[in-house]
């Protein structure tokens, strides 16, 4: 089942290879959706990797081991369904600027560099720490709900094996 947002999405909805879902269709989507926002929460392994970060056990060298593999191609994040991270900017134009927003991956050295050149996460190990804590710890304390859901793009995309299921891993290996 697919849903528009837009008359151009609408169009493309109207061709012959979408039909239209029926009330079956609809509550079969929604047990999809149901089924697959409680699995990941579920899981012994993410239940105790999501223990291990609330107790705040994992120390900077674990993480700096970590960031040691990582080669900060920003991968997982650009392919994370629910990563949100983005950076603002001013292009000169005719008659002043045009502001721009684009993707941004906080897995980055300069996502969190302040303007006096100062970096809050100045190491890999410490962002790759706040990625992971963001994720299976504050989304959980914010909204009760974790900010991965275990699609596992970010470990298939990743070159070195460093996406949320091997840090996953990695967490329960403690």
């Amino acid at each position: 089942m697919a849903l528009s947002g837009s008359e151009h999405g609408e169009e493309i909805l109207a061709n012959e290879y979408f039909e239209k879902g029926d009330e079956e269709d609809k509550e079969r989507l929604e047990e999809i959706k149901n089924k697959a926002l409680h699995s990941q929460k579920n899981s012994p392994r993410m239940r105790k990797a999501i223990e291990i970060l609330r107790e705040n056990q994992p120390d900077e060298a674990f993480w700096q081991g970590l960031a040691d593999r990582c080669i900060n191609c920003g991968g997982c994040v650009y392919v994370c369904p629910t990563c949100t991270c983005f950076n603002v900017y001013d292009l000169p134009s005719q008659g002043g600027h045009i502001r721009c927003r684009s993707w941004d991956a906080c897995v980055h050295a300069g996502f969190t560099r302040e303007t006096s050149g100062h970096n809050p996460r100045s190491t890999q190990g410490s962002r790759l720490a706040r990625r992971h804590e963001h994720k299976l710890k504050f989304d959980i304390v914010n909204f009760k709900e974790s900010g991965c859901v275990g699609c596992g793009r970010c470990s298939d995309t990743c070159p070195v094996g460093l996406g949320a299921i091997e840090i996953i891993q990695e967490l329960n290996a403690l």
